[in-house]
């Protein structure tokens, strides 16, 4: 039998590749930024999730890397999204719709 969710390309981690990289799609961001604004949301990954995250995206370029000065004049790394991601992020919003209208079709109270 198939499972609903075989041709997803969503996984466990997913939900936080999806919400970082549409974070992405809008500015760039250094790690620390990205924390505190998924923080501000409500999403409080794990310690160590962030950096594995970004250097998969790097590897599968969805993501280049930059530096800028941080307001106490440190340099940061930022990431920034490239075509690849952009064209992934678009992948996964579909994926995101449809996951979204299998629940919906779920019903419930």
């Amino acid at each position: 039998m198939k499972n609903i969710t075989d041709d997803l390309s969503l996984s466990t981690g997913g939900f936080l590749e999806f919400i970082v990289l549409k974070m992405l799609s809008s500015r760039t961001y250094s790690v620390g930024e990205l924390s505190k604004a998924l923080k501000m949301m409500g999403i409080k990954p794990p310690m160590g999730t962030l950096y594995p995250l970004l250097k998969r995206f790097r590897e599968n370029t969805f993501v280049v890397n930059g530096y800028e000065e941080s307001e106490t004049g440190k340099r940061m790394k930022t990431y920034d999204l490239t075509e690849n991601g952009r064209r992934h992020l678009t992948a996964l919003r579909g994926d995101w719709k449809r996951l979204n209208t299998l629940v919906a079709d779920l019903g419930g109270r």
